[in-house]
């Protein structure tokens, strides 16, 4: 895990190298308080016999070099009419067919849940094609929890002496 946590380091050092240009000055200190947290665990990884600074190390260039291959590569554009324009371009792009999965995913999710639910409970609830978590109004089984309960309130079980 810990490895994991320094790739995210990398990543976060990676992406503030890259685009100094946008944070200035303002960024030097997040840059400088992740550099000393790093060299502060490392030092102690070498310290410390039973942490593995390898993993960490590992960690730490697996996350900046992916961040730089596949992150965000912000650029500033002229636009002609004097205006700027903030655009991405990275390295490397996600193919389309990658960048297609989550969708599909979350649809056959969706599909399959409607399909469940019209199993589990055939006629009583009807879903939203479109968002099969989503039930009509006329079908409610839940409390609606913005009215204020009307309870009578909590007695002492206690006998009275």
């Amino acid at each position: 895990a810990s490895g994991a946590v320094f790739g995210v380091f990398g990543a976060y050092l990676a992406f503030m190298f890259r685009h100094d240009f946008l944070f200035g000055r303002r960024g030097e200190p997040a840059v400088e308080r992740v550099t000393e947290m790093v060299g502060m665990n490392l030092l102690l990884g070498l310290l410390t016999p039973s942490i593995d600074n390898w993993a960490h190390l590992g960690g730490f260039l697996g996350g900046a070099t992916m961040a730089t291959l596949f992150g965000p590569n912000l650029k500033i554009y002229q636009l002609p009419s004097g205006n700027q324009l903030l655009l991405d371009d990275p390295i490397i792009r996600t193919p389309k067919y990658l960048s297609r999965i989550p969708n599909a995913i979350s649809n056959q999710v969706g599909r399959v849940t409607s399909q469940l639910s019209n199993l589990v409970n055939p006629g009583r609830r009807k879903s939203n094609s479109n968002a099969p978590w989503r039930m009509d109004s006329s079908f409610s089984s839940r409390p609606n929890y913005r009215e204020r309960r009307r309870t009578t309130p909590n007695r002492s079980i206690r006998p009275n002496l």
